[in-house]
């Protein structure tokens, strides 16, 4: 998972065993790669502090970016995402037990309210089906 301490993450081969896992179920699948954390590398010159602003996350693969905006209000918590370049999909987001889709609108953005704190992941798949699926890895939100 992405945003806990390393003792907390679980081994590599267990992370390769799930993706390959995943992989059966859904062959076409790409996972993405966190490429910038504002919890972890805040931007050049500003402080690093928890809770004390909306948490930025991008993810990258296949040439798209996803570009998320999370929001903390206690328990729960809002999510900004957008793709670069804009594309249409269908985003399925995982949490808690719970799979929820949300579509993008025209400029690739999409936005989910109140969704619990704690692990997620999206699986993003375009809308008229001509590109690849891609996969956020599991992120404490």
């Amino acid at each position: 998972m992405t945003g806990t301490p390393d003792e907390e993450r679980p081994p590599d081969h267990v992370l390769a065993a799930a993706r390959a896992a995943y992989r059966l179920r859904r062959p076409e699948a790409r996972f993405t790669t966190l490429v910038a954390d504002s919890a972890t590398d805040p931007a050049p010159g500003l402080r690093c502090v928890p809770e004390s602003g909306p948490r930025l996350l991008t993810f990258s693969a296949e040439g798209i970016e996803l570009h998320l905006q999370v929001t903390a209000y206690g328990a729960v918590c809002d999510l900004a995402g957008q793709f670069i370049p804009a594309l249409s999909f269908v985003v399925e987001l995982r949490h808690a037990g719970e799979v929820s889709s949300h579509a993008t609108d025209p400029s690739g953005a999409f936005i989910v309210r109140s969704l619990p704190r704690g692990p997620v992941s999206l699986v993003y798949s375009p809308a008229d089906s001509a590109g690849p699926y891609l996969m956020t890895p599991w992120t404490i939100l």
